[in-house]
């Protein structure tokens, strides 16, 4: 409710209060009586500049509360202010009931006139003036109580509802934010978000988390798809070629055994063909690694060919003065091809002595096996594998080294596989490690095998 209408609405309760006492006053002929009604106090504070005149059945002033300015039987129209206010009255008669008069005829005041009824006959009429400046201070007065209610909501409304915003507005800047990179890297480099409240942002950062795992376990396969793909492609390639090698190497190793025992007493020709034969051998065994076998025909792994990788890298460990961590103790041989997993053992560690060429210092290396699997982990503090290189580490041709070939690690992928078994690696600034797990067979398989 507005100022305006709360002073009228108070005009109307002052008025229906004083015209009850103004009847008797007026049918009496009681100045006095009239006077001390409409000079009393009243409940409203703001009553100081009010003006409340009693006109009689003449429109003659009876009483008034300011009786210096309105004294009694003068007419309204002596008063230059209320002047046209008189003459409206004495033209129109006393209103039926209460009425708010145009603000046209008294300008300065909020005027109510009020009917004074005898018996439903009018005996006069009750004034009642307010000073409109009244409506200028208590709008002002509404003003500052509003102004202070407001600044009292704001003061609540401020702190909470900025905590409500950056509570929503911040995992929802974190998710756009992320969303953003999906171009520039990989999903497996994006981290997953802390858990959340279960509410709607929650539900959001754990849809957001699944979306993420998913593109990281499709992205996983796409890149073990397009490595299996070109590693088979490689291995018919080089199965193929080490086939058309193998058999002239056959030719020439039979040929130089051929001149050695035809020549049995000549010695340059034993310590040449001696030479040769070394050199073929060492050529097809590098040839039969290329060869992807289903099956691979060998003794068993004993711990005498452990020793043996342990003291073939020996030496080039002490070239780099660093220390060799082993843990490869076995009590028995192993249901393993012997020569395909020293193969292994010795590309695995001589690829970590190399890694030390920029400021490591110490290679571990620790086998183990149960019933079923055959275990071993090379590790070394030497320089990082960058990611670029370790997704497809296992490629022919992917090497970090100028001197390098890039063929010992695809080579002992292939041993790896041959054997039925698992190879991965992985690498951060700390360390590099490569795990192979190689599957045994059991009591029964390896009879049937022996058999077979």
């Amino acid at each position: 409710m507005n100022t305006r209408a709360s002073l009228i609405d108070h005009a109307e309760s002052l008025a229906a209060a004083l015209v009850a006492t103004a009847r008797p006053a007026l049918r009496n002929d009681d100045v006095w009586r009239a006077y001390t009604m409409l000079s009393g106090r009243t409940l409203d504070a703001n009553e100081s500049g009010s003006k409340r005149i009693l006109l009689d059945d003449d429109y003659t002033v009876f009483a008034s509360n300011r009786p210096d300015r309105f004294s009694v039987g003068r007419t309204l129209e002596a008063d230059s202010e209320f002047a046209e206010l008189g003459g409206w009255i004495r033209a129109q008669g006393v209103p039926d009931e209460p009425v708010v008069v145009q603000r046209g005829l008294v300008d300065t005041h909020l005027v109510l006139v009020a009917p004074v009824l005898s018996e439903q006959i009018a005996v006069g009429a009750l004034v009642i003036a307010y000073p409109r400046s009244q409506l200028i201070a208590g709008f002002w007065q509404l003003v500052a109580q509003g102004g202070l209610a407001i600044a009292a909501i704001l003061a609540i409304l401020l702190p909470v509802g900025w905590y409500l915003g950056h509570r929503i507005a911040s995992p929802l800047s974190q998710v756009a934010d992320t969303l953003s990179r999906f171009g520039e890297r990989r999903p497996e480099q994006i981290a997953y978000f802390q858990p959340a409240p279960s509410d709607e942002i929650g539900r959001l950062l754990e849809a957001f988390n699944e979306m993420l795992a998913a593109l990281r376990e499709k992205a996983a396969l796409e890149r073990q798809v397009i490595a299996s793909e070109r590693l088979a492609a490689l291995g018919r390639l080089t199965a193929t070629v080490a086939h058309e090698v193998n058999n002239p190497l056959g030719g020439m190793l039979i040929s130089v055994d051929t001149l050695r025992r035809r020549e049995p007493d000549n010695p340059h020709v034993q310590h040449t063909g001696a030479l040769l034969e070394r050199g073929l051998g060492q050529i097809r065994q590098t040839v039969s690694a290329l060869l992807v076998q289903g099956r691979m025909e060998d003794r068993d792994l004993d711990p005498s060919d452990v020793e043996d990788v342990r003291t073939l890298v020996s030496s080039r460990l002490d070239r780099r003065q660093a220390r060799l961590e082993w843990d490869a103790e076995i009590a028995s041989s192993l249901p393993v091809p012997a020569t395909a997993m020293r193969q292994v053992l010795i590309n695995l560690l001589l690829n970590a002595i190399d890694a030390l060429d920029e400021g490591g210092d110490w290679v571990r290396f620790w086998m183990e096996h149960g019933l079923e699997r055959l275990d071993v982990t090379v590790d070394n503090n030497g320089r990082a594998i960058p990611a670029e290189y370790l997704d497809r580490i296992f490629e022919p041709f992917t090497t970090m080294r100028a001197e390098g070939t890039g063929m010992g690690l695809w080579v002992t992928y292939q041993l790896v596989e041959g054997l039925g078994g698992q190879i991965e690696a992985h690498s951060n600034n700390g360390s590099t490690r490569f795990r192979v797990s190689i599957p045994l067979p059991s009591d029964q398989e390896q009879a049937i095998n022996e058999r077979n």
